[in-house]
């Protein structure tokens, strides 16, 4: 049986964060949206129709293979979070399992799929800059088209022409990134998994009366030295000495990891309630479109940073070796507007 819906948050993990016993359900903001939150239940957030969808090359579509995959993972994600709950003994095999459903709900979730996209379109300008611009090829064929249309009095090809090659020139043209391409990152799976296993962890017991939040964006790590001045997701890399991971498990568990804990795996607790909102800023800060919560009131907190997520900056410098002249494309993670790629179209 072909599965059509897709969830890139699985029930297994979202339900951990909702209202009460009694209510399944969670409260769903929205970036970009004034309204107050609506009310879903699991089985119907972090979803999207066709959204692990590939095309082999034969040419089927195949709906299945890739939320399969993910199942396994999710399977035993009960018994972890049980075991955590009743602070149990941790062993290196659910270290493994941890890191591994953790590096999943990073390169499942639309953010990162989105950045892997505009990426990939940023790319193809600058290519599509340097032809244009440099491409002996090229410019010749732009300049024998252009003259067969002025012989032939064409005036519509000539402007066409004319604004084809500003386009690529300038690179102000728009590009759509077959989203199949996005699904392509998860092969960074076994990179992150390996950097996460190299950290020290802490389950942190939440003490407050505030609950912790998670998002459509869940697993995020930033430069601890820095967050407190300036937070920005995905600045540093996993290997960075000051890298600091944060995760929340449910709405009163939250795993952390760096190099600076003393041991592999403890328990902690967190009674501060500063911190814990501190911690929901952070998870809002990073979410693509969707906060989830077990409270009502954050919607100030979202409107404050509704208009951004985490993004990549695109530096173009000119370029010369070998006698060749280009350009040397250099990316920067920061937090920008929430950009999205353009449509594309079969």
């Amino acid at each position: 049986m072909k599965k059509k819906r897709h969830h890139y948050i699985p029930k297994t993990y979202s339900r951990n964060f909702s209202i009460s016993e009694d209510d399944p359900n969670l409260y769903v903001y929205k970036k970009g949206e004034t309204g107050d939150p609506f009310k879903a239940p699991p089985i119907n957030i972090g979803i999207e129709t066709q959204y692990y969808s590939f095309k082999k090359p034969e040419g089927e579509i195949d709906t299945n293979s890739l939320e399969e995959m993910f199942s396994i993972s999710e399977s035993i994600w009960p018994e972890i979070i049980k075991k955590f709950q009743n602070k149990g003994v941790v062993y290196p095999e659910d270290v493994n399992n941890l890191c591994t459903f953790m590096a999943l709900m990073h390169v499942r979730v639309p953010n990162f799929r989105i950045k892997h996209e505009l990426s990939h379109a940023e790319w193809v300008r600058t290519t599509g800059m340097m032809l244009s611009q440099y491409n002996k090829n090229v410019i010749a064929d732009y300049r024998q088209r252009l003259r067969e249309a002025e012989e032939r009095g064409d005036t519509v090809a000539i402007e066409s022409l004319h604004k084809a090659k500003e386009g690529l020139d300038s690179g102000k043209v728009r590009i759509s990134v077959d989203p199949q391409t996005s699904l392509m990152g998860i092969e960074q799976l076994d990179v992150i998994h390996k950097h996460l296993m190299e950290l020290n962890w802490a389950v942190f017991d939440n003490n407050s009366a505030q609950d912790f939040v998670t998002s459509d964006n869940p697993a995020i790590w930033f430069d601890g030295a820095s967050a407190k001045k300036s937070f920005v997701p995905y600045k540093k890399g996993l290997a960075n000495r000051h890298i600091e991971v944060i995760f929340p498990l449910t709405k009163r568990l939250l795993l952390a990891g760096n190099r600076k804990f003393k041991e592999k795996f403890d328990y902690g607790y967190i009674s501060s309630p500063a911190r814990v909102k501190e911690i929901n800023r952070y998870i809002v800060i990073s979410a693509e479109d969707y906060i989830y919560s077990s409270q009502n009131h954050l919607l100030p907190l979202v409107k404050k940073y509704s208009h951004i997520a985490p993004r990549t900056t695109y530096n173009r410098i000119p370029h010369k070796e070998n006698g060749k002249k280009g350009y040397l494309l250099v990316t920067e993670p920061t937090l920008g507007n929430r950009v999205k790629p353009e449509k594309w179209k079969n």
